[in-house]
């Protein structure tokens, strides 16, 4: 694992970053999630199905730093807890989730490429 000189070698193909964010949560979560299960799937050829799983495999074969891995993982909590808690319809704290969101974006863009 390290550090690109040129992170933007290492993103072709890549969506853009997400500039603006949903006031509906429901919107935000499910937006920022598929965010980074995009850029796993494209960047890394994770091709599982959720984001905790797709990024655990990533990290078994490409070391992700440990900051980022628990950035991810409060994303995918953030989502499973508006998603699936009954009486829950908005993240806890919107601009915690937002910030750790764009940590584990801006993150994973910045790991190099592997190369298999």
């Amino acid at each position: 694992m390290g550090v690109s000189a040129s992170v933007d070698d290492h993103n072709a193909g890549l969506p853009p970053p997400i500039t603006k964010y949903s006031d509906n949560d429901y919107e935000l979560v499910i937006h920022c999630t598929k965010q980074l299960e995009r850029i796993l799937r494209v960047k890394f050829a994770a091709n599982f199905s959720g984001l905790v799983p797709m990024a655990n495999r990533v990290d078994k074969r490409c070391p992700l730093p440990p900051e980022l891995m628990a950035d991810i993982r409060y994303v995918a909590f953030a989502r499973n807890e508006v998603l699936h808690e009954y009486k829950r319809t908005k993240v806890k704290d919107r601009e915690k989730f937002i910030v750790r969101y764009e940590a584990a974006e801006q993150g994973l863009r910045k790991v190099r490429q592997p190369k298999w």
